[in-house]
């Protein structure tokens, strides 16, 4: 099974499990990529521009402790910049690498 299979119901929720609701997750979107030459690199300061390898509209990919869980567009929010998620993909692959966690949530 592919991790990013989509949930067929995306207003589908893990039910409350005490064991995990106040585990800490770290959360990262990749806005994009860029191949950059060290001699470039060491040049860069401050003010440069680095193209990265999506547009402005495309998606984001959004990651928790290293696993791609969803796709998201970028929003602005009070001044900030913040991600509306767009797709998820299957919650209960998240809980792979953690059998206890999987053995309670199937």
């Amino acid at each position: 099974m592919s991790f990013e299979e989509e949930v067929e119901d995306e207003e589908e929720f893990l039910p409350p499990y005490p064991a995990y609701e106040d585990v800490e997750v770290e959360i990262w979107a990749v806005l994009g990529g860029a191949e950059v030459r060290i001699s470039n690199l060491l040049k860069i300061g401050r003010g440069a521009l680095i193209d990265l390898d999506r547009d402005i509209s495309d998606t984001i990919d959004i990651f928790a402790n290293g696993q791609r869980i969803a796709l998201a567009e970028i929003v602005i929010s009070d001044d900030k910049l913040a991600f509306r998620v767009t797709k998820v993909f299957k919650r209960n692959l998240l809980f792979n690498d953690f059998p206890l966690l999987n053995k309670m949530i199937n």
